[in-house]
């Protein structure tokens, strides 16, 4: 018994670090590995696994993947119309305003970024509320390219619009109009990263 717990322990360790450098988020290690020897153990119940560590590898790689899945960039994405909205039912103050033309700005600047067909798409898609298949039988493309181009847009606007969205934007914009430092930024690094 006290050779199965050890082996169990070792077993426990080498998954941890094989996890632990595939997730970016610690917190999943934890959850990766629990649910890892959950399946493992009601598998050992009707086979025989020769090499545990092998299967318990495999079993963490699927649901890394099954967890990375769920984590699209569609379904972590804020709605910026949303947003907008919110910003103008209140009375904005003068940084508030400021906040919001840079973010239009950024907003506007981040869909001239996009391939024209991507922006194309998203244009149908949110602008125009257009269903996938309508905007698929539109351009002649398959509704699997609609859906990627749409990925590809909501990640591309969610990394452009971030400082905004998530971080802390109190720097106004500069009264010639330019964008405020974060925005300069984040243009400045996408648009080195384009060339």
């Amino acid at each position: 018994m006290e050779h199965a717990q050890q082996t169990f322990k070792e077993l426990e360790v080498r998954l941890r670090l094989f996890v632990s450098a595939r997730v970016s988020h610690r917190g999943d290690v934890d959850d990766v590995v629990q649910e890892s020897f959950l399946k493992f153990h009601s598998a050992c119940r009707g086979q025989v696994i020769t090499n545990p560590l092998g299967y318990l590898c495999r079993v963490a790689m699927n649901i890394i993947i099954d967890h990375g899945r769920r984590r699209t960039p569609l379904s972590n994405s804020v709605d910026i119309d949303g947003v907008a909205e919110s910003c103008l039912a209140m009375e904005a103050s003068q940084e508030q305003g400021r906040c919001l033309a840079d973010l239009e700005r950024a907003y506007h600047t981040a869909l001239k970024e996009l391939s024209p067909r991507c922006a194309e798409v998203f244009e149908l898609r949110r602008h125009h509320r257009m269903a996938t298949p309508d905007v698929a039988a539109r351009l002649s493309i398959t509704t699997r390219m609609v859906q990627k181009h749409m990925v590809t847009a909501m990640a591309h606007l969610q990394n452009r619009l971030g400082p905004f969205l998530y971080g802390d934007h109190s720097d106004a914009a500069a009264d010639d109009g330019d964008f405020s430092a974060p925005v300069k930024r984040q243009m400045t690094s996408s648009s080195q990263a384009h060339a």
